[in-house]
């Protein structure tokens, strides 16, 4: 069956993107076998501010879409675990992002739901490198939910069947690709 149509733009957009932020010293760490609690708190770090940018103004849009039965915030899951880490919650050196439309929203949801996809490897790397107690609420949400992944890409290719709505969610995914790859670098 061939890939639908927003989903393939989605992809598409973000595949060169998404290798891009795979390279950064960030997530690269993670995965490494001295893998060290700092490393992982830096990138806790890094992800709260990423979060943070979008999601406050994510949430009040996906709520009123089915959207919001896939969708779980994740800033609390990042504050919780950088808190029981003794990591503090970096502040905001700027404004969160306002989302604007539906379309943008399932652009962002697209990126932070496709993380849940890399996190059954960083989740099980970083147990059994720095422990089972590990605090990864974060790297936990819904990361082995059977189904999951395609719930979201079903609930997406249902509200982007419009080919500009689609091109909007591509357009507002990479930008959060952008975004996340420039906070790496700071």
């Amino acid at each position: 069956m061939p890939e639908p149509a927003a989903i393939s733009l989605l992809r598409k957009e973000c595949r060169s993107l998404h290798r891009e932020l795979e390279r950064k010293d960030t997530f690269t760490k993670l995965l490494k076998r001295d893998v060290g609690i700092d490393d992982y708190i830096s990138a806790l770090s890094v992800l709260y501010r990423f979060v943070s940018t979008f999601e406050s103004g994510l949430l009040s849009l996906v709520e009123k879409t089915p959207l919001s039965e896939v969708y779980t915030p994740r800033l609390p899951l990042l504050r919780a675990d950088l808190e029981e880490l003794n990591g503090v919650p970096p502040v905001r050196d700027d404004l969160p992002h306002e989302t604007k439309s539906v379309e943008e929203a399932c652009g962002f949801v697209y990126v932070l739901e496709g993380a849940s996809l890399g996190s059954v490897i960083i989740r099980r790397h970083l147990k059994a490198c720095l422990g089972s107690d590990l605090p990864l609420r974060y790297f936990g949400v819904r990361c082995e939910v059977p189904g999951h992944w395609e719930k979201v890409m079903g609930q997406l290719d249902a509200m982007l069947a419009d080919p500009s709505s689609a091109a909007k969610a591509a357009k507002a995914a990479a930008g959060a690709f952008r975004t996340l790859i420039s906070m790496d670098s700071r």
